[in-house]
């Protein structure tokens, strides 16, 4: 997967096939919400086999934060770091194989 399958809300091919309407949701991840999600992984998580839905690490990422974080923002700075995923069937969410390792 690469950047240009992301937009803001997730999985690009999801929105284009379910929602090709919402171009409030097709538009580019924010670079400011990219930014804390890098910081995000770097800081609190780990590799791990089983791993957790991008949808799951936004939630957590809301928290650590204090701000809302789009699916899309967290998916982009899981590829720019370099992190294990893989798409979900018809989903716009992909499973991130990370796990929470704590601290705020």
């Amino acid at each position: 997967m690469t950047s240009q399958n992301v937009c803001y809300a997730g999985i690009k091919e999801y929105f284009l096939k379910y929602h090709p309407d919402r171009n409030d949701l097709l538009c580019d991840p924010k670079p400011e919400e990219i930014i804390i999600c890098r910081e995000f992984i770097r800081k609190h998580t780990a590799p791990y086999r089983r791993g957790h839905t991008s949808y799951h690490f936004k939630h957590e990422v809301e928290i650590f934060s204090g701000r809302y974080i789009a699916n899309g923002s967290f998916i982009l700075a899981a590829i720019l770091e370099n992190v294990e995923l893989a798409p979900r069937l018809n989903s716009p969410n992909c499973m991130i194989f990370l796990k929470y390792t704590g601290g705020q």
